[in-house]
């Protein structure tokens, strides 16, 4: 759940940021962001976008698409260690001394306890299996 959460403050933020005139920088990028690489896919023309301009779920619909265990692939081999890695330089093993404090906590909270695959998504983005 928590990716989903930063990812509506980070747009209410970004969105406050606008009519602020204010820059804003986010804490994740594509495609690290649940709007990527959870939120549910569609094709359809008014399915939410992201700052991008891509639909909602784009990593997602890629990643299904090439293959079983891609998404799970992606997540352990690559979401999680750049979510590390806001935290802790990988290289030395140090604290990361560009990280916003944001980024630290984000760092710290989905590294805690060897979180996996199973605990990034929510129920309501997890791609339907087939029945046997």
């Amino acid at each position: 759940m928590f990716p989903r959460i930063l990812d509506a403050q980070e747009t209410r933020d970004a969105e406050q940021a606008e009519a602020l005139g204010a820059v804003f920088s986010p804490a994740l990028r594509a495609p690290y962001r649940w709007q990527d690489w959870a939120a549910p896919w569609s094709d359809k023309p008014d399915h939410p976008k992201t700052p991008e301009g891509k639909s909602q779920g784009w990593k997602r619909q890629e990643l299904f698409a090439a293959g079983d265990g891609r998404l799970f692939d992606f997540i352990n081999k690559e979401l999680l260690p750049h979510l590390h890695g806001l935290d802790v330089d990988l290289r030395s093993g140090l604290p990361n001394p560009a990280a916003s404090a944001k980024q630290r906590i984000i760092g710290r909270i989905m590294t805690a306890g060897g979180a996996g695959a199973r605990g990034c998504g929510d129920q309501s983005a997890r791609h339907p299996r087939p029945r046997a």
